[in-house]
């Protein structure tokens, strides 16, 4: 097993996400690290916490620059046992940013998802799309993207023989685990 160096610093708890994962930003640096919910559920740590972490290079290469770092551990009594720095101001991820985090874990999570599906549930059932357009087109550019990457698989479905555009996309992670109960009704235009 090749294993990592583990880095000890100071980072700020900046959003925790749906799925219970989170993101924090490393004191001194600034630098985004990605928090697995197991670790923030195992630490009790909420958003504006500041913890000692231990940190490793994020091993998700499509993301790394975007989000260096990954914890593996955080302590929330011991900020005294490490110099610190200036703190890097925490920045607030967007709606769309935070739209985009989502679509990627959630996906990671399994499922069936197409654009609609995962709008509402990032969103909430009684959001509307026309106000929200630009986060649902985030939804779908990330689903496209992760296909277009590898990184999941994509159903589509056509209605007649002439079209040009599918009727609906259904996008999932574990092909090979789907079941086709996992397809949500025909009866929806997702673009």
């Amino acid at each position: 097993m090749n294993r990592q160096e583990t880095i000890t610093a100071h980072v700020t708890i900046a959003n925790v996400i749906d799925t219970g994962a989170a993101f924090a930003v490393r004191h001194g640096t600034g630098e985004s690290c990605y928090i697995p919910a197991t670790v923030m559920f195992s630490s009790g740590a909420k958003a504006g916490d500041v913890a000692n972490a231990h940190l490793i290079v994020n091993p998700t290469d499509r993301v790394r620059d975007r989000t260096p770092y990954m914890i593996t551990f955080l302590d929330l009594g011991s900020q005294g046992e490490l110099p610190l720095e200036h703190p890097a101001p925490v920045p607030e991820l967007s709606l769309v940013e935070r739209a985009r985090h989502f679509t990627l874990s959630t996906m990671k999570e399994g499922g069936v998802w197409t654009g609609a599906t995962m709008f509402d549930e990032f969103m909430g059932t009684d959001a509307d799309r026309a106000s929200h357009l630009e986060v649902y087109n985030t939804i779908a550019r990330t689903l496209r993207k992760m296909f277009a990457d590898g990184e999941c698989a994509k159903w589509v479905m056509y209605r007649t023989a002439s079209q040009t555009k599918a009727s609906k996309e259904w996008f999932g992670c574990y092909p090979d685990r789907v079941d086709v109960d996992e397809f949500d009704e025909f009866d929806e235009v997702d673009g």
